[in-house]
């Protein structure tokens, strides 16, 4: 090539190398504003997704305990029962337009009957889609929800959750009995859309489902325009019992087409090009300019560094937009979480308490009594699974801590044994649990925390092993320190401990490409997902508890043989007599006599919390009067001082924190105990209730016991128990005379006899029940044996064993 073309040539070639690399730049600024408007798609989608399946599994919940009252209490129910359960359902959750009970497969129960008559007698298995329908709901034993569909002569369109119910035979499992019917209910689509701001006419979104009759991707579209699935759409899953749907969503309008920067990068790189083809042409052509076109290409250098400085400072900016939100996001699913604790523990609390209340009645039939056993199993059940999803949550937001206290370890153990030896006798399962002796019996550690993991393996192990049995074991690896346990009480009981667990059983085993994901929330083994049980949560929060504990887990599986689970915790060996007495619970009957008559008010905006505690306390003498808000409250307190406030923290026109700062400001209200009744299940509120002036607390759903006890402890109650010496055994009533000896005495703390003889003397029964607290924790035989005889009024036989070296 001739010389005289190297100019242009040179100036072309620089040209072309910074439009390449404007281009590079092009792109890559245009996939990063792509993802960018994505995840704010998928963060809105995320936040409709959850109110969309928040409100239809509310109403679902709401069928189910019309199931399980049908199933376990009224098989029998008639068409005006019907009608009225229904009532209540949808005052509870509008948006239910209709509902229908087939016993068998026969229509024999509608709701509202008026208009539709004609469909009494009505057997949907004549109708091929509606057999299938029916038939899929009795085979999988879950609800099938099919729909949309129109509304003959109402308008609109509602979704059809159809549930079996199967009867619940005395003494055993709920459900487990013979197929009765089904149970039949309409969900209003436009209701449920609507809750899920999915038809808001500002929305920054354009939205479509599809899945039809739950069929997901190969259902039709019922929701939205069809188009939007053709439009990269982002789509997200709404799990449903009997499959999902698909909704997806793109921008209100459209997708951009090009970045905001697109523009002004090729502008400035078109300029860029052709200046630098221009200086490139003068540096070749013209030799002479050299140090010119130095200077000038330093310049153009030190701008191009100072723009790409401003673009990593905005790439910056951008991220830090990017994790505020997704801290925004995590803190509305916690949000979410707190109050659908709070919304499920609120007829939990209604449940549970009612159940206590009727199991206190003399004239309940067996059959009953069973019925309510059940009810308060499965309360209990569901609760466990709340606490489960609110453990989790807290653990991912870092605000589960560890709570320590002294306990006695071997108590614990045989504690949880006599939980499931039951249910391992059931099914026909040998249950062991065992520790080497060298594992001290009474530490300090977290005991909430350690029993829960227990008891989530235990009930694994038992639930997927069908013959052999479950081991467990408890042993301690090298003490951190080298001193030998002492066999003196003091300072140096306490050493540091490091606590191994095994959990053994010959069950189905688990498959080795699982178990990389067992330890992962919401994930369940193969057997797991057979079995239908549980959440996915169990195994997860038990990790989370144990390396809180300063521990690890792991695990050892054969399919078919069975499978170990095995880990260690941090504990420190502690004296008897650092234990935390443990009162053991009795049945309050009555008020004792010459007590004042104490006043008590509750302040609660729900009837049905009113009234528990009213048919709790009523019947033991207490004056009552009730409150809605806290303005009653106030007002009831002014006129006519109670002694102690029940009060629930969230109420209409007032709320519980104002009320209670109003009256603790006074000098007259510092004399009234105020308890924080409350529905939240998160631990941290306490400290929020008890600056605002309440004097302890209470979470729902909440057992008698604690009730009696919190009044007694705040305003100091005291109460007549059921007599106890009926439950005595008869091992000990035959051996009585062996245990109260003179040597059982003398073995014991100088102190404790001479002021259980006091007394005694003194016929002070308040201070033998705590000297027996005492004498529990070292010689529980001699406690009992020492009880009896104070029931029965036989202090002489007492005094008569007493050491005179111990008065």
């Amino acid at each position: 090539m001739k010389t005289r073309y190297w100019p242009g040539v040179a100036s072309a070639l620089t040209a072309g190398i910074v439009l390449a690399i404007a281009w590079v730049f092009d792109r890559t600024e245009k996939e990063r504003f792509r993802q960018q408007n994505r995840a704010e798609v998928l963060t809105q989608l995320s936040a409709t997704r959850a109110r969309l399946e928040g409100g239809l599994n509310q109403r679902l919940f709401l069928t189910r305990g019309l199931v399980a009252y049908i199933s376990s209490k009224n098989p029998n129910i008639s068409q005006q029962e019907f009608e009225t359960l229904m009532r209540v359902m949808v005052a509870n959750k509008p948006g239910i337009p209709s509902a229908a009970l087939f016993k068998n497969t026969i229509c024999t129960h509608l709701y509202p009957l008026k208009g539709q008559e004609e469909a009494l007698g009505f057997d949907p298995m004549k109708i091929p889609a509606e057999r299938e329908a029916f038939q899929r709901a009795i085979d999988t034993r879950n609800t099938v929800l099919a729909g949309p569909v129109e509304l003959i002569g109402k308008g609109g369109a509602a979704f059809i959750a159809r549930t079996p119910v199967f009867l619940t035979p005395p003494g055993k499992p709920p459900e487990s009995g013979a197929y009765w019917g089904m149970v039949s209910i309409g969900i209003d689509r436009d209701t449920l859309l609507k809750e899920a701001g999915l038809l808001d006419n500002y929305a920054k979104l354009r939205y479509s489902i599809r899945g039809k009759d739950g069929r997901g991707a190969d259902g039709k579209v019922f929701f939205g325009d069809e188009a939007i699935f053709q439009q990269d759409p982002v789509i997200l899953a709404v799990t449903l019992p009997n499959g999902s749907w698909q909704l997806a969503a793109i921008p209100a309008a459209g997708w951009p087409t090009s970045a905001p920067l697109s523009k002004w990068l090729w502008i400035g790189a078109s300029l860029t090009a052709l200046l630098a083809g221009a200086l490139m042409y003068v540096l070749v052509s013209a030799p002479t300019r050299l140090r010119v076109a130095v200077e000038r290409a330093t310049e153009a250098l030190r701008k191009n560094e100072e723009a790409l400085e401003r673009r990593v400072a905005e790439r910056t900016a951008e991220l830090a937009i990017a994790k505020e939100k997704a801290e925004v996001a995590n803190e509305a699913k916690s949000t979410f979480l707190a109050n659908m604790s709070h919304e499920l523990r609120s007829p939990l609390n209604a449940i549970l308490g009612f159940a206590q209340i009727m199991t206190r009645s003399k004239n309940l039939p067996k059959e009953h009594l069973e019925n309510i056993s059940i009810i308060t199993r499965s309360g209990e059940h569901l609760l466990t699974l709340i606490n489960n999803v609110l453990d989790l949550s807290k653990i991912e937001a870092g605000r589960t801590t560890l709570n320590e206290k002294n306990f006695d370890l071997s108590g614990m153990l045989s504690d949880i044994e006599d939980m499931f030896r039951l249910k391992a006798e059931e099914k026909g399962l040998q249950l062991l649990l065992e520790h080497t002796p060298d594992v001290p019996r009474y530490i300090r550690t977290d005991e909430v925390k350690l029993r829960q993991v227990l008891i989530n393996l235990i009930s694994n192990a038992i639930k997927f092993t069908e013959e052999g049995g479950v081991s467990v074991r408890a042993g301690i690896g090298n003490p951190i320190t080298n001193y030998q346990l002492p066999s003196f009480p003091g300072s140096a009981w306490e050493r540091n401990y490091q606590l191994n667990f095994e959990v053994q059983d010959t069950g189905f085993g688990i498959a080795p490409e699982e178990l990389e994901k067992l330890f992962e929330a919401f994930v369940q083994t193969e057997a797991g997902k057979q079995a239908q049980e549980g959440t996915g949560l169990g195994l997860s929060i038990s990790r989370k508890f144990v390396e809180l504990m300063g521990g690890e887990i792991e695990v050892d599986s054969t399919v078919g043989k069975g499978s170990t689970f095995k880990f260690y915790i941090q504990a420190i060996a502690i004296s008897p007599s650092e234990l935390e007495s443990k009162k053991n619970p009795r049945k309050v009957i009555a008020l004792d006599p010459k007590q004042p008559n104490y006043r008590i008010l509750i302040a609660d905006d729900k009837s049905i919390n009113r009234q528990m505690l009213i048919k709790l306390l009523s019947p033991l003498g207490f004056e009552l009067k009730e409150a809605t808000n806290g303005i009653e409250a106030i007002e009831i307190w002014q006129a006519w001082s109670p002694h102690l406030i029940w009060m629930d923290m969230r109420m209409p026109v007032m709320d519980g924190y104002e009320a209670t700062k109003q009256i603790k400001s006074t000098t007259q209200g510092q004399a009234t105990a105020i308890i924080a009744l409350t529905a939240s299940g998160l631990e941290e509120e306490r400290g929020v209730f008890l600056s605002a002036g309440c004097d302890d607390f209470l979470r729902k759903p909440f057992r008698e016991a604690d009730i009696f006890e919190l009044m007694h402890k705040h305003i100091g109650v005291d109460y007549i128990y059921e007599d106890s010496t009926v439950e005595k055994s008869g091992k000990v009533r035959e051996d009585e005379e062996k245990l109260l000896t003179r040597e059982a005495m003398a073995a014991l703390p100088t102190e404790w006899v001479n002021n259980l003889k006091q007394a005694i003397e003194n016929v002070d029964m308040r201070a033998i029940a705590t000297i027996l607290d005492q004498i529990q924790t070292e010689n529980a035989p001699l406690a009992l044996a020492i009880r009896s005889c104070v029931d029965n009024f036989d202090y002489d036989k007492i005094v008569a064993v007493i050491p005179e070296g111990k008065l």
